[in-house]
């Protein structure tokens, strides 16, 4: 997997949702409305998902392996960081 862009929105004002952003992968496929949330362990990100009719989330794109998850959230984050 490479990822070949990234986009943040930083968000203000809310309690735990700090940012959004959408990520490139291999130039082919884009993910938007992955959150960014800062929490007392530190910010981490949440990737998007929906509610469906019994009233749970369900995702419906995610990394399959930690290995993929991290380098996400490490892009992200680092871009997050980036930007004012």
């Amino acid at each position: 997997m490479n990822i070949t862009k990234v986009t943040v929105k930083k968000i203000e004002g809310l309690q735990t949702l700090r940012g959004v952003a959408s990520v490139v992968l291999d130039d082919e496929i884009k993910i938007r409305d992955i959150k960014i949330l800062e929490r007392e362990s530190g910010f981490s990100i949440m990737m998007p998902n929906k509610k469906i009719a019994d009233g749970k989330y369900v995702g419906y794109a995610y990394p399959v392996t930690e290995k993929a998850r991290s380098e996400l959230q490490e892009a992200i984050l680092e871009k997050y960081y980036e930007a004012d």
